[in-house]
This record gives structure tokens, C-alpha cells and sequence, in this order.
């Protein structure tokens, strides 16, 4: 991949050589906030920049150490990683660490591609920008080039979309349901193929009245007996998206489609469309009451179960004769997509939610310890940017500007917050989100006071480098009344380490430290995977 022009962002390592300074030079990653960390400049902001610009930056930082530095900075591809989610249709949802120069292609290929993933619009929602849409249809079709033109940054959430070619055989069939029409055959889909999906024709289905609801509403008759008897081709209809194959039984209705117990019913005289639906169980949450259809042998007539159901409009009461079905849709989905640190990311239908709220769709999805409710990022169609929403606040100060209602089509991203470790002889040792700018005098202050078993007044900092935790030991000596220096103002990063040893005549202290970076090892492998 060409560099030249390529902005820098979290992830990327950078390799800074500095002119005869072999103790400055060293390779840094850029963290979740944008900067790197040096001992010796505290942090450099970096995402954003190109390579030139960060060199630039770097040796302004040095001019106050070095009269006329000299530097050099170029990106570290085997070592540079960025973290992304994909979510939606794909065959596992989650986040990803992808290398340098990975498209949006190759990340949604490393989720995993199914029958029902929709690859003509892949979504892709980034910090600072519109969302966008690739097309990567050619992964099925075979024609024309895969888009490789996105390359994937840190932080992207990448939504691949249902397939929602379907197309839907009712009645007296064996198996009555929706089928996809894969979309390597939405040009072959005929009624033949549609009765293959179904399992052909049950017990006292009347061939001769087939009806095709289309998708526009209007109807089309099939002699089924003439096509599979007589092999009369003309009544082979194509199938389309959304179009609804209606197989009738004589002396009985049916009825069809999203209700509890679809199927048909003995009746001697005309019954009343509430009674039809009380025979088939109630009509089911994902029910479209408002385009229900009666298909008979004089075409098919709209019904407003909505109206009906909720207003008592008896006009919409209408009886269904011998013959007849009624066909009950699945309506649209209003669904909004919860990822990131929650025990239960996927979808979540807001349809009958009364309380859209983002503060109540969130907790509905179980948000983890590690959550960073001040950080939820909102991704919505139309916007011109992602939002950053502060749930904590809501939550914890009833701040409820942050709880803004969510709409259907929203993606909702939960971060972890960053992570620091006080581990040792600290009065409340454990892992502590890491605040901006929190210093080591922070994190001691957090962790508490030093235990009465502690081996002196040392505290050690163990940082990170993108080859893993170093073993060099920076000290932070507790002055008199446990007081630290001015050089503990020194500014944490993602996954920094504050140590002090305990008094354990069983274990030297170097045995202890190096057991405890053992520990931090294995806690590093797991945030940096």
C-alpha cells in the first residue's frame, strides 16, 4: 500500500529514528485516543497526521532537548493493526484486529459471508463522517471487481444488511413459508421452483385456482393443474421479491401468513375476517395488520386489521367466503443494531417499544463492566457524522440531554473503556478505566494508600511498546507523608501498570515483579489480541 498522503490513524505503529539519539528512537503504537506516548515528549498527538506531518510534530517536541534534531518516521505495516466491528448478517459478529491496509471487503470476508448477507450495501460508519456504502456484490456474481478502494480504520463499525429477496407460497401446500431467492437466481425464480420450495401441493389443494399476488398488489391467476398435468409452460409465471404464490382449497378458508397457527379451516358459510384470525391463534408481533389481503377466484381485496383491531372499525370486518385466504404479511422490521460491550449485541426490534430511549435500549442489551457508557457512539442513516452519546451522565447524574430516542436503522456502538492496572501492595489493587490526561498520581490515588506489607516506597511503572509490556522499571519514590514527586505527573496510556512490591519472605522481589509481569502479559494479549 501506498503511504504517501495516507492519514495516520489508532493502531498504526510508527518507527521514529532519531539522528544519533539511539535512546529516543524506538517504534510506538498509536492508542485508542489518537496519541502516542514517549518518555520523553508525554504524548504526541498523531491520528490524523500523515508520516511527515508526525515527523514534524516529533521534532518540535525534541527542540527543547536537542539543538537541530534530526528525524526520521515511517509506518511499521507488520505491526500496525487497527480494531473494527462488523456486525449484521454475517456468520460471526464481533471485532476484529486488522492488519495495514485492509479494505472493508477483507474485513467483512473475515466475518464470515452467508446466504443472507446483502453485499450491494455494506455499510460502513465512521468517526467524524457520513456513513457509506460499498458494493461488494462481485464476491456472488462473479462480475465485474471486488471495491478494495476502502481501507478500514480503527474504530469503524461495518453493518452488512439482510437479503431480503423473498418470496412467500400459502395455502394448501406441504410446507407453507417465506424462501429467499438466493441472488445468483432471482432471474430463474418461476412457480415451479416456488412449489419445489414448498413441497408441492397437500392434500385437497384445488389446482386450478392458484393465484400470484404480486408485490404491487395486483393478481394473477394460475391453472396449476394445466402446468403440472399438461405442461403448459404459459402458466409458469416468473416469481419476484415479495411476490406471495395463494394455493385455495375448496369448501374451506385459509388462513396465512404471520399468525400463530397458519392454516385452513371447514366452513359451511361465510365467516367474519376476527373469527378467521381467532381460528388461527391471534396474529403473531411481526404481523403487518395494516396490508392484510382476501385472495379468491375474483382477485384479492386490502383489508386494515389495524383499524379493525385497535380502532373497532367493523368496516374492516369483512367474511371471508369458501375458498377465500387470507394472507397476513410480515411487516417491515424497525430494528436498532447494539454492539460493542454488551452481553447481548445484535438487533433489537423498537416496533412496540414505548420508550425508544437510548438509555433504555442499552440496558435492554445487558452493557458489561467494562462498558463506557460516556462513549456511546450513535451511527444514523442520513447524519453527517456519528454521535457521541454520554449515557453515564444519564444514568448517574440524570443528565437526560445524553438520552436521546433512537430511531429504526440506528447502529449503536458501546466501547470498553480504556484500561490501567494498579497491582500489588495497593490498599484496593485492580484495573481502572483510564481518564484523559490521568497521571500516575491518579491512578495511586485510586488504588489507595500503599499496605502496611508493602517493600518500601517504591512504585514501579511497567508500559507497553507494540512488541509487549517492557521489563525496565521506572520508580516513583513516595516522599515524606507518602507525598510523590512532580515526576509522577507523568501521563498514563491504554494499558500501563503501577506495582508495588509486597514484604513475602517466601519470594524475592524480583521474583514477585517478574511474576507479575507474567500477569500483565497475559492481560495484554488479551486487550491486544
Amino acid at each position: 500500500m501506498d503511504t504517501a498522503g495516507y492519514l495516520l490513524s489508532p493502531g498504526d505503529v510508527v518507527k521514529v529514528v532519531v539522528f544519533r539519539e539511539p535512546d529516543l528512537s524506538g517504534s510506538y503504537q498509536i492508542g485508542p485516543s489518537g496519541s502516542l506516548t514517549m518518555l520523553w515528549a508525554e504524548r504526541v498527538p498523531a491520528a490524523g497526521l500523515t508520516v511527515d506531518q508526525l515527523r514534524d510534530a516529533i521534532t518540535e517536541r525534541l527542540r527543547a532537548m536537542i539543538k537541530h534534531p534530526m528525524v526520521q518516521v515511517s509506518i511499521d505495516a507488520e505491526k500496525s493493526t487497527r480494531r473494527v466491528f462488523v456486525g449484521g448478517f454475517v456468520e460471526k459478529q464481533g471485532i476484529y484486529m486488522m492488519p495495514f491496509g485492509a479494505t472493508v471487503a477483507e474485513a467483512v470476508f473475515a466475518a464470515g459471508v452467508t446466504p443472507m448477507s446483502e453485499l450491494s450495501a455494506v455499510r460502513i460508519s465512521r468517526a467524524g463522517e457520513p456513513p457509506a456504502e460499498v458494493d461488494l456484490s462481485a464476491v456472488r456474481s462473479g462480475e465485474g471487481e471486488i471495491d478494495q478502494t476502502m481501507i478500514v480504520r480503527a474504530g469503524d463499525v461495518i453493518y452488512v444488511p439482510r437479503f431480503q429477496a423473498e418470496f412467500s407460497v400459502v395455502g394448501v401446500v406441504a410446507k407453507p413459508g417465506s424462501y429467499a431467492i438466493m441472488p445468483e437466481a432471482q432471474d430463474q425464480m418461476n412457480v415451479i421452483r416456488a412449489l419445489n420450495a414448498a413441497g408441492w401441493l397437500a392434500e385437497g389443494a384445488v389446482p386450478t385456482t392458484a393465484r400470484l399476488l404480486r408485490a404491487d398488489g395486483t393478481t394473477e391467476q394460475i391453472n396449476l393443474q394445466a402446468l403440472l398435468n399438461a405442461g403448459d409452460m404459459t402458466q409458469n409465471l416468473k416469481v419476484a421479491k415479495g411476490d406471495v404464490l395463494v394455493v385455495g382449497q375448496a369448501g374451506r378458508i385459509t388462513v396465512a401468513g404471520f399468525v400463530t397457527q397458519p392454516g385452513t379451516f371447514v366452513v359451511s358459510e361465510p365467516v367474519p375476517v376476527l373469527e378467521a384470525i381467532a381460528r388461527a391463534g391471534g396474529f403473531t408481533p411481526m404481523a403487518d395488520l395494516k396490508k392484510a389481503t382476501i385472495v379468491g377466484e375474483k382477485g384479492s381485496q386490502q383489508v386494515n386489521l389495524e383499524k379493525l383491531w385497535w380502532q373497532g372499525d367493523a368496516s374492516q370486518n369483512i367474511r371471508l367466503n369458501p375458498g377465500q385466504t387470507l394472507l397476513i404479511p410480515q411487516r417491515d422490521p424497525e430494528t436498532v443494531l447494539v454492539v460493542g460491550a454488551v452481553e447481548e449485541p445484535g438487533s433489537v426490534d423498537i416496533y412496540h417499544a414505548t420508550d425508544r430511549s437510548a438509555i433504555r435500549i442499552v440496558q435492554g442489551t445487558k452493557p458489561k463492566a467494562t462498558a463506557d457508557l460516556g462513549r456511546v457512539t450513535l451511527h444514523r442513516l442520513g447524519a453527517e457524522a456519528p454521535t457521541i452519546v454520554d449515557l453515564r451522565s444519564a444514568v448517574e447524574r440524570g443528565k437526560l440531554e445524553g438520552n436521546v430516542p433512537l430511531q429504526a436503522g440506528d447502529i449503536v456502538f458501546v466501547p470498553e473503556f480504556e484500561k490501567v492496572y494498579a497491582i500489588g501492595a495497593f490498599t484496593t489493587p485492580g484495573v481502572y478505566p483510564l481518564t484523559p490526561d490521568m497521571t500516575v498520581k491518579e491512578l495511586i490515588a485510586r488504588a489507595g494508600s500503599l499496605r502496611q506489607d508493602a517493600k518500601g516506597k517504591t512504585v514501579y511503572l511497567v508500559t507497553t511498546t507494540p512488541e509487549g509490556p517492557q521489563t525496565k522499571v521506572f520508580r516513583f519514590s513516595l516522599l515524606g507523608s507518602g507525598r510523590l514527586p512532580d515526576t509522577a505527573d507523568y501521563r498514563l496510556k491504554e494499558g500501563d501498570m503501577l506495582f508495588v512490591p509486597s514484604k513475602k519472605p517466601s519470594q524475592s522481589m524480583w521474583s514477585t515483579f517478574r511474576d507479575t509481569i507474567w500477569v500483565t502479559a497475559g492481560l495484554f494479549r488479551v486487550f491486544f489480541p
